[in-house]
């Protein structure tokens, strides 16, 4: 005797099967990405604001039915985010011998989009006057003032009294401190991602 077993519509079970783990995949990083934006847009938010949070992007690759799609976070701000994200000590690059650190009175650059602070020399441009140097409050510390009673226009003063205001603080190195965690939030994401590949929701 004989005996056989025969399955019948396989081909269309592993064909639904496989389109199944496929639309969970999508769904996986589609979520998992999106909310890996705006976890970064969150912890850099706080520290560092609104500008440089919405700096954080996102791009999909492969959702056209690919077995392997893929989100690839980035920031248009890389040299801020690293140094946020790393801390550590930050000392002078290309023979300068001291930090320029702008104070919030500071002009940013002209032009369209997110501009960074002006230079020492750019500042001393536009307010036509040169820096008054004083010594700062930490030993070793040299701060940058501007009169705000000198016309950048003209160059002359418009009282006779001096009003001094902040500009830089140059210093030999600053101790920057770790003020976001981009790991967190990728941890996060990553256990989204997981829980929806197994439970195929969210």
């Amino acid at each position: 005797m004989e005996i056989g077993l025969k399955l019948d519509g396989m081909a269309a079970a592993n064909r639904r099967f496989a389109e199944d783990l496929r639309e969970r995949q999508r769904t996986a990083i589609k979520v998992g990405g999106e909310q890996l934006k705006q976890d970064l847009r969150r912890l850099t938010r706080g520290p560092l604001g609104e500008r440089l949070a919405k700096a954080w992007q996102v791009e999909f690759y492969g959702m056209d039915g690919s077995e392997s799609p893929a989100a690839f976070a980035y920031t248009k701000a890389p040299s801020i985010i690293r140094g946020n994200a790393t801390g550590g000590t930050v000392v002078p690059i290309a023979g300068s011998e001291f930090l320029a650190i702008p104070s919030e009175r500071v002009p940013r650059r002209r032009g369209r989009g997110a501009k960074a602070r002006m230079s020492p020399e750019e500042v001393e441009a536009h307010y036509n006057q040169d820096l008054i140097l004083r010594p700062g409050r930490k030993p070793g510390e040299i701060v940058g003032l501007i009169d705000a009673n000198i016309s950048a226009g003209t160059g002359k003063r418009r009282a006779k009294k001096a009003r001094l205001v902040l500009m830089f603080t140059f210093a030999k190195s600053l101790d920057q401190k770790k003020t976001i965690d981009p790991d967190a939030a990728m941890r996060r994401a990553a256990r989204t991602t997981k829980r929806l590949l197994q439970d195929g929701n969210r």
